[in-house]
């Protein structure tokens, strides 16, 4: 069951399938539980009533990136990013869809894009700075990580996405003030492609010196995440969340089981996370290591 506010917009959209709002309403009925197979679905068939339906595409296009298809997601995205050019999100998800295949390159490119539009995008300055660290770029990924420290920008997930980075590039103190903040604010936000909790970064910064509030913080995630996947949840977010709390705790055979059910469930970063400190306790097990090159 998707519930009331699903079964409504189910309700609308076998009414009348050409009605765009019962499929907005139950696209954000699937999108909150995480049924992603059954919002794809759902997009593509409005997608084929109305070619120039560019949100259909969008969505459509996203699932496809999120769910381990990216070189399908793309055709997706290039034909809404022709019909709607200033679009917020079409260009962020073109470059989460290069960036999964390891076109650093064309992700850069793609994630620069909006930012000639919307110069406070969050999303898109975090994208452009993993594009960077990914191709190994870290002191231009330093140079755009001072914008963020600077500004707010557009307050979305702003937190954790800059807890994040900065554990990434060692930068501690900041990430764990951060990192509080996104706990405090926005416990259980997470952001698109990392899928990391602001409290497993904690967890991550404090441990083991502070083994009782880190252990604390690697709970709260932990729940979250087996809630998520326990109500059907099939991105890959849970998964590699619930990873990195294993590997911080040093489970390593734990932590592998979950990367694969990333893995399978679409997850496709296995360069960043084979220097990602938040794995640092796998960076010498094989099966972590045949894992991420794969």
């Amino acid at each position: 069951m998707v519930g009331a506010r699903g079964g409504g917009g189910e309700k609308a959209v076998e009414l009348d399938p050409s009605a765009s709002d019962g499929y907005v309403a139950l696209g954000l009925a699937y999108r909150g539980k995480g049924y992603l197979r059954k919002e794809l679905e759902l997009w593509q068939r409005r997608a084929r009533l109305d070619p120039a339906e560019a949100t259909a595409r969008i969505r459509a296009g996203w699932i496809l990136w999120f769910t381990g298809r990216p070189d399908e997601a793309l055709s997706w995205l290039h034909s809404a990013a022709a019909q709607r050019p200033t679009d917020r999100w079409v260009y962020f998800f073109l470059g989460n869809a290069n960036l999964a295949l390891g076109d650093y390159d064309e992700a850069e490119r793609m994630y620069r894009k909006p930012l000639e539009l919307y110069q406070d995008h969050s999303s898109a300055h975090a994208g452009l700075i993993w594009s960077l660290l990914a191709a190994g770029r870290y002191d231009e990924a330093r140079s755009r990580l001072r914008l963020f420290q600077a500004s707010a920008l557009d307050g979305d997930r702003y937190f954790v996405k800059v807890a994040d980075i900065e554990y990434f590039l060692g930068e501690h103190e900041s990430a764990l003030l951060h990192g509080r903040r996104g706990v405090a604010e926005e416990p259980e936000e997470r952001y698109w492609p990392r899928g990391f909790l602001a409290s497993t970064i904690i967890g991550a910064l404090l441990w083991p010196a502070h083994y009782a509030e880190a252990e604390e913080q690697l709970q709260r995630s932990e729940r979250f995440d087996r809630e998520r996947l326990e109500g059907g949840d099939e991105g890959y977010m849970p998964h590699i969340d619930l990873a990195a709390v294993e590997a911080i705790r040093g489970e390593a055979r734990a932590a592998c089981g979950s990367l694969r059910a990333a893995i399978a469930a679409g997850w496709r970063y296995g360069s960043l996370a084979a220097r990602d400190r938040l794995f640092e306790n796998l960076h010498t097990d094989d099966e972590f290591l045949s894992l991420v090159a794969g």
